[in-house]
């Protein structure tokens, strides 16, 4: 999976005026589309001047963008296409003479639907199959959101329908004339995960924590208080509202007492919070950098960009406990 360097950052230079028009049925700005949405509409060109074409494109584009931040002033951005179908041209819809003609307005049709996974060749380096399976899985749009997705701002995926015309010249390379460009939001369905199996050596992960205790700072330790935890159900977001569905968890506690005469602690719930983590590397990764240690002889190490967010506790007000 290469990458290539971008002089300009996400090499997002959409914001020039241009003679093709993209139009998606039934499309609003904040729709959102999944896997097996059809997208259909026209590409629309309407040229001030004459302009010939050798070839003319409507493709479905995917594009992953990051910037490294590690070597600032100079950051280093880099970008890859990862999707990009093209939509065959009906006959009869594009000028015989190969020329849109000023004045006159062109209306050619496409329809794609967002897959539901890459292809085969978009993870060819070696790995397992479990992680194979997740880099073949259609990502969705990051960092253009109305509202923050917990993404750094270092990483964009992007989502459009471009429309492109081209002239075939002496060089081998085209030259790239007007464009047409529509942004479109993508989140994809995804199979619900199945529960992390954690190690001891998964570091991120800890659900089950032991810690002695004293009823004040100057007192001796009263007991041994045990807080396990299990994994929580995923959250479902509804795609038409954006609503989610909720979920919780139960904090179980176990009281050890050094003596009988001690009386078990007061429970009161501090904080809570939801913190996320992006993982970054210049490199393939072959394996879940949340699990495990990383090998020894890893050439390039990853990089992790977290964000926490508080959440809303519930107490009960207080805490009975039952004798074992």
């Amino acid at each position: 999976m290469s990458i290539k360097a971008d002089i300009s950052w996400l090499g997002l230079r959409h914001g020039r005026a241009s003679s093709i028009g993209i139009e998606v049925n039934d499309h609003f700005e904040s729709k959102i589309y999944t896997s097996g949405s059809t997208i259909s509409g026209h590409a629309v060109v309407s040229p001030l001047k004459d302009v010939h074409f050798d070839t003319f494109e409507v493709c479905f584009t995917g594009k992953a963008s990051t910037r490294i931040d590690l070597l600032r002033p100079y950051p280093i951005p880099a970008s890859r296409t990862f999707l990009r179908p093209h939509m065959p041209i009906p006959q009869g819809t594009l000028p015989k003479s190969s020329t849109f003609e000023a004045g006159r307005t062109y209306r050619i049709p496409f329809t794609f639907v967002v897959p539901s996974q890459l292809a085969a060749s978009s993870c060819s380096h070696e790995c397992g199959p479990t992680v194979q399976e997740q880099h073949l899985r259609l990502l969705p749009t990051m960092g253009l959101w109305e509202s923050d997705d917990q993404v750094p701002e270092t990483v964009q995926v992007e989502y459009s329908i471009n429309a492109l015309v081209f002239q075939d010249k002496a060089d081998p390379a085209r030259i790239e004339l007007p464009q047409g460009f529509r942004r479109l939001k993508i989140l994809p369905l995804v199979p619900e995960e199945l529960p992390l199996h954690i190690l001891p050596e998964d570091k991120q992960y800890r659900l089950v924590q032991t810690k002695m205790i004293r009823q004040n700072l100057f007192s001796s330790r009263s007991g041994k208080l045990r807080v396990e935890v299990s994994q929580p159900r995923s959250v479902e977001v509804s795609l038409g509202t954006l609503s989610s569905t909720g979920s919780s968890i139960t904090v179980d506690l176990k009281f050890t007492p050094t003596s009988t005469d001690v009386v078990p602690p007061d429970i009161h719930v501090v904080s809570a919070k939801i913190q996320s983590a992006t993982h970054y590397s210049v490199t393939h990764m072959s394996r879940f950098p949340n699990l495990g240690n990383a090998p020894e002889n890893q050439l390039c190490l990853v990089v992790t960009y977290s964000k926490s967010y508080s959440v809303t506790t519930e107490h009960p007000g207080g805490v009975d406990w039952d004798q074992y």
